[in-house]
């Protein structure tokens, strides 16, 4: 008759059998990660700082203005697997008006992967004129991230991504979004009408409204943006990559 221990050491090398691996690790600093940022001229934030692993990054940024004099700033960093997880963005309110919600997001793309992935940053922190608040990617964020590399057998980590502010909503009920502005629209509280056309506009909105439920992670819905966010937008998995403005 088998001893417990016996048996014991047999259910955990099953375990070990059938447990799912994961394949980032921490692993050596590499060269090779790539940072874009998307910078509009009317963006009502300043970036006050960009750190990577609590030391900033700013100095490896280099710019490039385009049409429109909307700018690509790329930031090269020397980095491990998980460096999405230690990567934060401080932003100051320029706008004049109080902020009560900011947003950001992040595109990932790597040639090895089905689709590019996109995954979003929330700040529910009111804010004067002149105040900071911090944007970083949340953790069930970098665990679907680090799922979909696994389903893809990468284990190299995200090598480029592509950050854009937004949308950002304001106290007296307007918001900052994709270089535009919008006013709440009267006839759905749940969306926006862009103030330079008065057409209803809804980027989220137009942007996925293409792809369909497969395409994103479970449970993913549209969330219109709000003053006060329960819970922040899960990531999806997009078909093709987004232009924004002018920028792919």
């Amino acid at each position: 008759m088998k001893s417990l221990a016996t048996v014991l050491l047999a259910v955990v090398a099953i375990c070990v059998l059938v447990l799912p691996q994961t394949t980032f690790g921490v692993g050596p600093a590499q060269a090779g990660r790539t940072l874009e940022r998307v910078v509009f001229p009317s963006e009502p934030m300043q970036l006050t700082a960009l750190n990577y692993d609590g030391s900033s990054a700013q100095s490896q940024t280099s710019v490039v203005t385009g049409p429109s004099g909307v700018q690509t700033a790329t930031t090269s960093l020397a980095a491990d697997n998980d460096w999405l997880g230690r990567l934060s963005f401080s932003f100051k309110n320029r706008s004049g008006k109080r902020i009560v919600s900011t947003g950001g997001s992040l595109l990932i793309m790597d040639a090895s992967l089905p689709k590019p992935l996109l995954v979003s940053m929330t700040s529910a922190a009111t804010l004067a004129p002149g105040e900071e608040t911090t944007l970083s990617v949340f953790d069930s964020s970098l665990q679907f991230v680090e799922r979909q590399f696994s389903s893809s057998s990468i284990t190299h980590g995200p090598l480029k991504v592509q950050f854009v502010l937004g949308p950002v909503v304001f106290a007296d009920d307007t918001s900052w979004d994709n270089g535009s502005s919008f006013t709440r629209d009267p006839a759905d509280q749940r969306g926006w009408i862009r103030r330079e056309t008065a057409q209803k506009k809804s980027r989220m909105k137009s942007m996925f409204a293409k792809y369909s439920p497969d395409q994103m992670e479970p449970g993913m819905k549209f969330i219109s943006v709000s003053y006060k966010p329960a819970t922040p937008k899960a990531p999806m998995m997009l078909d093709t990559c987004i232009v924004v403005g002018g920028y792919q």
